[in-house]
C-alpha cells in the first residue's frame, strides 16, 4: 500500500504561524524612527540583544547629540525599521523603551506584519 504525505509534508511546512526574521544576539542593525509628524531621516546603530517570532529587543548607546535628539521623541507605539545590511527592512513598533544608565536605552520592539 502506497501513503501519501501530503498532509503530512503541508502541516509540516506549515508549523510557524509568524514568519521568523532570525536576528542574531549581538547584530548590529540600524533603526529608522517615525514619529507622529514625520520619518526621521538619520537611522540609529542599535545593537540586538534577544529576539522571538513576535519581536526583538535592542540597545542603543546614546552617544552623539543626533542620537539624544531623535530618542527625545520616543514613544511607545511609534513604528520604525530595522534594516540589516543590504536585507529589506523589518518593520516593527515600539512597545517600550527604558533608560538602563546615562548612556544606553534598550528598547522592545515588536514586529508588524504587512
Amino acid at each position: 500500500m502506497i501513503h501519501s504525505n501530503s498532509l503530512l509534508d503541508c502541516h509540516l511546512d506549515n508549523k510557524r504561524k509568524n514568519h521568523r526574521f532570525f536576528l542574531s544576539k549581538g547584530t548590529l542593525v540600524f533603526l529608522t524612527l517615525q514619529t507622529e509628524e514625520n520619518l526621521l531621516e538619520e537611522s540609529l546603530e542599535a545593537m540586538v540583544i534577544d529576539d522571538s517570532s513576535e519581536g526583538c529587543g535592542l540597545i542603543i548607546i546614546k552617544d552623539n547629540p543626533l542620537v539624544l535628539e531623535q530618542l527625545l521623541l520616543l514613544k511607545p507605539g511609534h513604528t520604525c525599521s530595522i534594516k540589516i545590511e543590504n536585507q529589506a527592512p523589518i518593520f516593527g513598533e515600539i512597545i517600550w523603551f527604558k533608560e538602563l544608565d546615562d548612556l544606553i536605552i534598550r528598547l522592545g520592539i515588536r514586529y508588524i506584519r504587512y
